[in-house]
């Protein structure tokens, strides 16, 4: 949606678009992923799920986050952060997260 549209069209209107979308295209190309929610009820950030909880671990690799670290996430959402680190964490690592919203963790 280009700048000018974007101002026409009021954000409550653009986000129920941004909904229909998605919901199109879970019908279409369905995620098959284990514990990647729906892209219709991915309701933090867009793009793709794996993608990017995939690039954020690689940066915090890149800044020294070792497998035997213990990581908190404040606001974990729907885990798109847990799902890497859970892979990458050792045994003597740990990850937690919590988030005010229940959908989210749910």
């Amino acid at each position: 949606m280009g700048p000018m549209l974007k101002t026409l069209v009021p954000p409550e209107v653009r986000t129920r678009l941004k909904w229909v979308g998605y919901a199109l295209r879970d019908i279409v190309d369905p995620v098959r992923a284990p514990r990647v929610p729906p892209r219709r009820q991915t309701f933090i950030g867009g793009g793709d799920f794996e993608e990017i909880g995939n690039a954020f671990l690689e940066t915090l690799k890149h800044h020294g986050l070792k497998p035997d670290m213990h990581v908190l996430d404040v606001g974990c959402g729907q885990g798109r952060m847990a799902r890497p680190l859970a892979c990458f964490l050792s045994r003597d690592g740990d990850y937690r997260g919590f988030d005010i919203v229940r959908d989210g963790i749910d």
